[in-house]
């Protein structure tokens, strides 16, 4: 007995596209970021005071411990909270993800001066990292 090569299930082209989709997006997904850390402030001159906020932003990493500011005279510098943010982007067929964590302080400068907040360490993955040092 011969059988009709017809006789096979036929699948939709939409089904056929989904596989597709589904194969190209596979290898598109990167895990492998790169890290980054640094610190900012939010102004560069503030009124004695008043306050600014400094921001300590981890990208793609977590710190062992919450970042230690160094006491600086003529300042006060206080703790006010963590958030975290997530940007993806998808270029050239490949989808990438970056977390960041971000520990805010509030910096107020209680006489006139010019300070400098010197560079602030923190532990990532065992090894000590330092960013700049901040006018």
């Amino acid at each position: 007995m011969i059988k009709d090569s017809t006789s096979y299930p036929v699948i939709s082209r939409s089904v056929y596209l989904i596989i597709i989709l589904c194969l190209l997006l596979i290898p598109a997904v990167s895990q492998a970021q790169s890290m980054g850390y640094d610190a900012v402030l939010a102004n560069d001159s503030v009124p004695q005071g008043e306050s600014t906020v400094l921001q300590v932003r981890f990208t793609n990493c977590d710190p062992a411990t919450l970042p230690k500011i160094l006491e600086i005279e003529g300042l006060t510098v206080s703790y006010q909270g963590q958030n975290q943010s997530s940007n993806s982007t998808f270029a050239n067929g490949r989808l990438t993800t970056a977390v960041t964590k971000i520990y805010q302080f509030n910096v107020t400068p209680q006489q006139e001066g010019t300070f400098v907040i010197p560079p602030i360490e923190s532990k990532i993955q065992g090894k000590t990292y330092k960013t700049q040092a901040l006018r």
